[in-house]
């Protein structure tokens, strides 16, 4: 999985249990490592949906999820196998906090993972700053005393510290004052240079333009736009992708 160089979304259709039609029909797309992908639509168009397939928290209903590793070979992948390759901050991560304090939540990931207690302790540390908290303040604090933002980024630290090669974070920044969203936009940066691949969903055009690669853009279940960033502005992204509303589905 180390060697996984890129994820190929092929011809994938999901729809939920008990529903009456595609969340998301026909998707193609490819995820390189090293690259920021900024993935934008309006309300219901199936951000979430392509977040959760490509990490393996859902299983398409046709089409298939691929890795294609350092020498060109394809391999499908099942849900069990992305999640080992993807770790994914879900739009409200900090439901996930459940440790007596944030140093102990952040390192369950690589606990859970066998790597010995020092060295699970040093990795929540690395994480919790790369997320923008600082361990001497908050490593010992419970995590719900903490504000909402600092909730949200210390959840994303414990999905920093699984140490995937690629990420989805599905509305980081919502709710985060403006340190805490430069703090998130370093952390893409780090990434970034460590070679890591990521989606990041959401609403923040202007910061998308900006910080990421590509763009990727939905509307009712379809991915409509994939391009570089450097060829769009925000004058023809934002009439296309939103219309009457920003939403964060």
């Amino acid at each position: 999985m180390t060697r996984v160089k890129r994820i190929i979304v092929d011809s994938v259709d999901y729809i939920y249990p008990g529903g009456t039609g595609a969340a998301v029909h026909s998707i193609n797309c490819v995820l390189e490592r090293g690259e920021i992908v900024a993935l934008a639509g309006p309300t219901a168009s199936g951000k979430s949906t392509l977040g959760r397939l490509v990490s393996g928290l859902i299983e398409p209903v046709r089409g298939a999820v691929y890795s294609v590793d350092s020498m060109g070979q394809h391999a499908g992948m099942k849900a069990n196998e992305r999640m080992c390759l993807v770790g994914i901050a879900c739009a409200h991560p900090e439901i996930q906090l459940f440790a007596m304090t944030v140093g102990e939540d952040v390192a369950f990931g690589p606990r859970n993972q066998h790597i010995p207690a020092g060295d699970a302790a040093v990795i929540s540390h690395h994480a919790m700053q790369a997320a923008g908290l600082d361990p001497s303040v908050y490593a010992k604090r419970h995590p719900y005393s903490l504000s909402s933002g600092e909730r949200r980024r210390a959840a994303i630290a414990g999905i920093v510290a699984l140490n995937r090669p690629f990420y989805v974070f599905d509305e980081p920044t919502s709710g985060l004052d403006k340190s805490g969203c430069l703090a998130f936009l370093r952390l893409l940066e780090k990434l970034r240079e460590d070679n890591c691949g990521i989606i990041w969903i959401t609403h923040e055009l202007r910061l998308a333009l900006k910080t990421a690669d590509r763009i990727w853009g939905m509307q009712s279940g379809k991915l409509i736009l994939d391009v570089k960033s450097d060829q769009v502005d925000l004058s023809t992204l934002k009439p296309l992708l939103y219309n009457n509303s920003i939403a964060n589905n």
